[in-house]
């Protein structure tokens, strides 16, 4: 599977399971960050490195899919795996929030229409 197609599998997997669930779950990091993360400073640390290891999957997945000219060639994908797994924690909230995955919608419109395109 090429990187854009992992990047796309990972988002609407996530968007299948959140409607299966009827919006309630989400993604564990992402909810005991906004319950724990400031509580513990260990704990802080451990939800920050795996947050850190998502974007490495997501930035290892745009570097192979701009090696193979999938993506556009002029993006920062360092920058861009950053602002991916930012917008997919913020648009899961708000899912969650809206009982829709309208905002999960948008995402992907925005990244597979207007940022990652060639």
């Amino acid at each position: 599977m090429s990187g854009l197609q992992r990047i796309k599998a990972f988002l609407y997997t996530t968007t299948d399971i959140l409607k299966e669930n009827n919006f309630t779950l989400g993604c564990p990091i992402g909810n005991l960050s906004l319950e724990m993360g400031d509580i513990n400073e260990k704990f802080r640390l451990k939800l920050s490195d795996a947050f850190s290891k998502m974007e490495e999957k997501i930035f290892e997945c745009l570097k192979d899919a701009q090696s193979v000219k999938e993506i556009n060639q002029s993006i920062d994908i360092r920058t861009s795996a950053a602002f991916i797994i930012n917008s997919w924690e913020g648009a899961i909230v708000r899912a969650k929030a809206e009982k829709s995955n309208s905002p999960l919608k948008i995402l992907e419109e925005m990244l597979f229409g207007k940022i990652l395109i060639k």
